[in-house]
C-alpha cells in the first residue's frame, strides 16, 4: 500500500507464525491435561492436631507417613498443572485472536492495494 511501511506479505506471515504458535501451544496444553495427580484436598494428620505419636506415623495413607507430606506435594502439584493448563488455554486464544487479526490486517491492505492498482481509490 502505498505511502505505508507495511507489506500486506509479512502482515499475513506473522499470522501465518502466530497461528502455528496456537497450534503448539494447544498441543502442550493437552500434553499438560495428560499428567494428572490424583490427590483430595490434604486433611490435617492427628500429629497436626496434637494428638499423634509425633513422628507423622500414626495416621499416614500410604508407607511413608504423612510427615513427609505427599498429599500436600500431590495437592500443590495437581494445583499448579490445573493452573498451567488453563494459562496455556488463555494462551492460545490470544494467540488465535491476533492470528486472525493480522490477517485481516492483511486482507484489508491487500484490497487496498488491489483498489489502488485498480484505480478505484
Amino acid at each position: 500500500m502505498s505511502g505505508f511501511d507495511v507489506v500486506p506479505e509479512d502482515v499475513a506471515y506473522a499470522g501465518r507464525c502466530i497461528e502455528e504458535f496456537a497450534e503448539k501451544s494447544s498441543a502442550a496444553a493437552k500434553e499438560v491435561g495428560e499428567v494428572d495427580v490424583s490427590a483430595g484436598v490434604p486433611l490435617p494428620g492427628l500429629d497436626d492436631l496434637g494428638l499423634g505419636d509425633g513422628y507423622g506415623a500414626s495416621d499416614a495413607g500410604h508407607v511413608f507417613g504423612s510427615s513427609l507430606g505427599y498429599d500436600s506435594f500431590a495437592w500443590a502439584y495437581q494445583r499448579c498443572v490445573a493452573d498451567v493448563r488453563g494459562y496455556l488455554h488463555e494462551l492460545v486464544e490470544c494467540a488465535e485472536e491476533t492470528a486472525a487479526a493480522l490477517n485481516a490486517v492483511a486482507n484489508t491492505y491487500e484490497r487496498v492495494d488491489e483498489a489502488g492498482a485498480a484505480g478505484t481509490v
